[in-house]
Order: C-alpha cells, then structure tokens, then sequence
C-alpha cells in the first residue's frame, strides 16, 4: 500500500508530503489543489501504461487517458526558482522512489525525466490492481459500449463507461465478488451481479435490480426494474435519476477491488441524496477494512459521516485507518501556496481536532437561521 506522496513544484504544491492511509479522503475548497493529488498518480499509471515508468525511461508523457496536464509550463509550480518537478512515492513505510522531471523548457508534452531508483514493488501498483472511476461518469443512455473504444486498461472504464459490460459478462460467467467480507446482508450468495443489486438498493433505499442485455456486439443495454411493492416496473437509465447510473460503477469497483488494490474515486457522492451518500461512505469503509486502499476526493459531510459510522461500529478499527487531508492556499511573502492538514477518526467517530470552518457550512447556516 502507498504511505505517503510526496510533491514539488508539482501544480499547486511549492514542496509538500501528504500521509497516505488505507482510507484516505481529500478535501478542502474549490481550487485549492484537492485533484492535484489524484492527478500525481494519475500520471504515473499513464506513464507505467506506456512503459515510462522504469530507470530506462527518459520521459515523462503529460498527455494521456488518464490525466492530461497540458504542457511543462502549466505542470510546473507557478513561482519555482527551480523547475524540476518531483514526485515521490513510498509503500509499505519503507520502499521510496522519486521521479524528477525536468520543465525548464516551456510547452513541452514529453518531459525529460530521471528516476532515483528502480524499484519493481512501487511500479506494480499501478498495474491491473490500480483503478480510477472518476467524477465525468457514465452518463443515462440507450446504449453502452461492450468493448473500450481506448487503449487504457480499466476493468470498468474511467468514466465507469464499461460497467454494463462487465456486469453481463459477469452474469453469464456467474463471477463472485473479489473479497467475501463485501457481501451485502441483502444478497443471497456470493455472486457478483446479485450484490452489486442488493448495495444499490441498500444504499438507495428502494428494491430495484440492474439487469443488462447485449442486442448487437457493439452495444450492451441497460435496464432498471424498480420494485414498489406493487408492480415492478423497468426502466432505462433515462427514464431514472442520475444518481442510479453514476453510482454503479463505483458499487461495482468496490465489489471486484482485491485486497491490496488500490482504487481512486472521485466524487462519489455526485447525484446522491445525503442519505444514499451516508450509506455510500459506510460500504467504502468496509471495503477499505477487507484490504483495499481507497483514495476518495470529495466534497460531501455525508460521505465523511459514513466513513466515521464505519469507524465508531468498528468496521474500521484503528485511527490510522483514516485520514483525511484538507487542502487549502495560504499566502507567504507575497506567494500563494498550497498547504493542507491532516485530520484522523477516532474510535467513537469523532474528528481528532476541529474541522477547518469551510466545512462547518451546515451549523453555521443553522445559527443564522435561528
């Protein structure tokens, strides 16, 4: 598992260490480098896609599927005196790697780059084991894709774009889930397709039932059978809210995710009643305790109080489990940089310090009202 991530003249980030946990949640306000974080593994899984990663490589490749940082001028830390860009990773608390890139020269895509040492263990983390579903999901439509129209390997797609296919692929193959502690108390076995069903309707607080079909070999359909308990009914994912589509890749990924592996997920919480996200919080919080590492960016109290119900039942047992970082800007000397602080759960869900007052929005508005 990665323990911390280290960055220089990295975007925003002057010279900065973040500790890493096994549930790490990134917050802070709109523009104060939250994505830079993500982006800095998001990098490096491009690059080990295309085999730049090792002590061989010269560059570093800032366009890609995954991440695209434009160019060397918009990459490097605005007021650098020196324009090398670092990012370093640790595993395990004691294997280190850093890798420097050089962006002297403006507009350059393809950044020269020196690696410290060549270490196997830090590379192979971003391979099949490194998912990422981000915040642009699959949107409700008629048809998806059956096979990726890109060249990135994703289980699920990065925009979750794949996950009807690999759920009817799933169903025909009767795949279980990954780890068996991710059963859900509703589903009657193990099998993948039924737990995926039973989270969704646990964290949506309806029965209801994903079901696929393929009509060509293009295209897989998707379909929602909503259960009122009178007459089931079904419904595309265009006839429904959006928050059953852009929620079930990041169900399915927490549910075929194998302990070690490690999952990226941006704003999980997008079109989710607070309710649902409460819930959502809670089963990332189990799946963090069955040994996958979680890296969430996300703007929502609700999550957060999901993860702390995850802490006080002791799904989550340590407060070395969870930390999260609140990144903010501070101005020294006339500089602007980026800074953040850690913040961890304690055992009866409780913040070990106060909470920066940008996320005390809820209470502040209350007190106005009364």
């Amino acid at each position: 598992m990665i323990s911390s991530i280290s960055l220089k003249n990295f975007k925003t980030f002057d010279d900065e260490a973040f500790k890493i946990a096994p549930l790490t949640l990134v917050m802070g306000l709109n523009g104060m480098g939250k994505s830079s974080i993500l982006q800095s593994l998001l990098l490096l899984k491009q690059n080990y896609e295309n085999e730049n990663l090792d002590k061989e490589s010269k560059f570093m490749r800032l366009e890609g599927d995954y991440v695209s940082l434009e160019d060397s001028q918009s990459l490097c830390y605005q007021w650098a005196e020196d324009r090398t860009v670092e990012i370093g990773l640790t595993i395990n608390n004691n294997i280190n790697q850093i890798w420097q890139m050089d962006a002297e020269t403006d507009d350059l895509i393809d950044l020269p780059t020196v690696v410290s040492d060549d270490n196997y263990d830090i590379r192979s983390i971003f391979a099949d084991g490194f998912a990422f579903i981000g915040a642009d999901r699959l949107m409700p439509d008629k048809y998806y894709p059956s096979i990726s129209s890109k060249t990135y390997k994703s289980t699920l797609g990065i925009k979750g774009e794949l996950t009807p296919a690999y759920l009817h692929k799933a169903l025909n193959s009767n795949e279980d889930i990954a780890i068996e502690g991710m059963k859900s108390t509703k589903a009657i076995d193990n099998q993948l397709v039924n737990n995926v069903n039973a989270w969704m309707s646990e964290i949506m607080n309806i029965d209801m039932t994903a079901t696929t079909e393929q009509p060509d070999p293009q295209n897989i359909k998707l379909k929602y059978t909503i259960d009122n308990s009178s007459i089931a009914e079904s419904f595309s994912p265009l006839q429904v809210g959006f928050g059953l589509t852009y929620t079930l890749p990041v169900i399915t990924e927490l549910l075929i995710a194998k302990k070690n592996d490690l999952v990226l997920i941006e704003n999980p919480e997008a079109h989710l009643h607070p309710s649902a996200q409460v819930k959502l919080g809670e089963m990332i919080g189990r799946c963090v305790a069955n040994g996958v590492q979680v890296i969430v960016e996300t703007h929502s109290d609700h999550i957060i109080n999901g993860v702390r119900l995850a802490r006080k039942n002791k799904i989550l047992s340590l407060d070395s489990d969870v930390n999260l970082i609140f990144v903010e800007r501070k101005i020294l000397n006339g500089v602007t940089i980026s800074t953040h602080n850690d913040v961890y759960i304690t055992d009866d869900g409780k913040f070990s310090e106060p909470l920066p007052d940008c996320f005390n929005t809820w209470t502040d508005t209350l007190v106005k009202l009364i």
